[in-house]
Parts: structure tokens; C-alpha cells; sequence
């Protein structure tokens, strides 16, 4: 097993853009990379100064569930580019079978295994760990409850397999709301806010929360008394 701070080797297998802003990444891991669903790792920038909070890496979210990473070797991410970014002005400069160089992985944003109840309340990227999470459960006893919050429909990440899940498994309850574009969309409209009554009773179960800093404040304010337990992912 790879260790929790140790940098390995790795290759960009894929990259995909998805719309100008956002580029689906694969890089290549072997069998000895183990983690846990929810988790992520770091992107080395800088291999002469690693742990440099500010220019040595950058963290991103595995995608993919470990399951299909250990099936297919390779670890999946959505990256938001940012103008000017390090990170973006990296990964738009890798062309595929690059060398790269990893680290990981990290995180407790993990499925609470002490309920089988769970409620997952993510905007934009912050489904790429929820993703991961869900993948890794859909076949179980898990009774699982996403509700999504992008713009406009192009930004609804993995929108039509959800809608497959949600059609194929009881067990998997899927809100998708949009906040700006509603041109040819009949489903929920507005912030995740104007629809948490949907969630009904939510004292027994564990409520996710993934995004940026003010959509986690929003979200705890709401629900914090209510939820039988809440577990945090927060995006810069």
C-alpha cells in the first residue's frame, strides 16, 4: 500500500472537456494504490518543493468509485480552470501519456457506516467525491439521497447516469435543481435551500455536504440541529 504522504508516478491517460471551464482527468494507478470512497490526492506542482502549500500541489477529489479504479487502473477528477490557475495552467499543458506525479490519498469524507440512511447535498464539483460514494454503494442496502445545485443543465455532471440509477435503484433518490438557465428544464429551479423540505424527516439520517465555504455555512445553519449526523467536504 502506497503510503499517505508519499508521491508516486503516474501518467495522464485522459483528458476530456467537458465545456471551457471544466476537464475530466484519468491518471494511471497500479494495485498498490488503495483508498476509500470520498477521498482525494494531490497533484504535484512543484516535484523540488512538494509540501508547498501555496505552489507545491494542489488537492482534487477522486471521481470514480474504487471499485471501477481498481478495475480499469486509473483515478478520475473533474478540474474547474481558473484563468491563470497553477493547476489549470498545469493540466491544460499535459498532453496524454505525460508523466505526473501524485500523492495520497486523504480525506474522512467517507459513507458513515454506522447508518444506512444518507442524505448528500452538493453545488458544481462537490459531486465529484459524492459521486464516488454513491458508485461505491448503489448495489447496497444504503439508502442514498443526492440533491445537486448547478447554474444550467450543462453543468449537471453525470446527469443522465443518475437518472439511469434513479430508474434502476430503489434505493437511490435523485434532486437535481438549477439556478440560472431554465430554458427546456422542468425540474426544481433555485438553491438547494428553497428545497430542503423535500428531505422531510432527516433526524435519522447523515446529511453530506461538498462545496465551496458559503454553501456549507448556508447548509449547516439549516440542517445542523436536525440530522442525525453531518460530515463535511469544503472547496476553497
Amino acid at each position: 500500500m502506497i503510503g499517505m504522504k508519499q508521491v508516486f508516478k503516474s501518467k495522464l491517460l485522459y483528458k476530456k472537456y467537458l465545456t471551457d471551464e471544466l476537464v475530466l482527468v484519468g491518471f494511471e494507478i497500479n494495485k498498490e494504490f488503495y483508498f476509500k470512497a470520498g477521498q482525494f490526492f494531490h497533484i504535484i506542482l512543484d516535484k523540488n518543493n512538494p509540501d508547498d502549500e501555496k505552489n507545491g500541489f494542489r488537492p482534487f477529489s477522486i471521481l470514480n468509485s474504487p471499485r471501477d479504479a481498481d478495475s480499469r487502473g486509473v483515478i478520475e477528477s473533474f478540474i474547474k480552470l481558473i484563468p491563470g490557475g497553477l493547476a489549470s495552467e498545469y493540466i491544460k499543458g499535459l498532453n496524454i501519456n505525460n508523466d505526473v506525479l501524485l500523492r495520497g490519498p486523504f480525506g474522512r469524507f467517507q459513507l458513515d457506516k454506522q447508518n444506512t440512511k444518507h442524505v448528500f447535498l452538493c453545488t458544481g464539483t462537490g459531486i465529484t467525491p459524492v459521486h464516488s460514494i454513491i458508485e461505491q454503494n448503489i448495489n447496497s442496502e444504503n439508502e442514498l439521497l443526492l440533491m445537486h445545485s448547478v447554474r444550467n443543465k450543462e453543468e449537471l455532471l453525470y446527469y443522465e447516469k443518475f437518472i439511469e440509477w434513479k430508474k434502476n435503484h430503489k434505493n437511490f433518490h435523485y434532486f437535481p435543481t438549477l439556478t440560472n438557465e431554465y430554458q427546456e428544464w422542468n425540474g426544481l429551479k433555485g438553491r438547494i435551500n428553497n428545497h430542503l423540505h423535500l428531505l422531510n424527516d432527516i433526524s435519522d439520517k447523515t446529511v453530506y455536504m461538498c462545496g465551496v465555504k458559503e454553501f456549507i455555512i448556508d447548509m449547516l445553519e439549516l440542517t445542523k440541529s436536525k440530522a442525525k449526523n453531518i460530515i463535511i467536504e469544503r472547496y476553497n
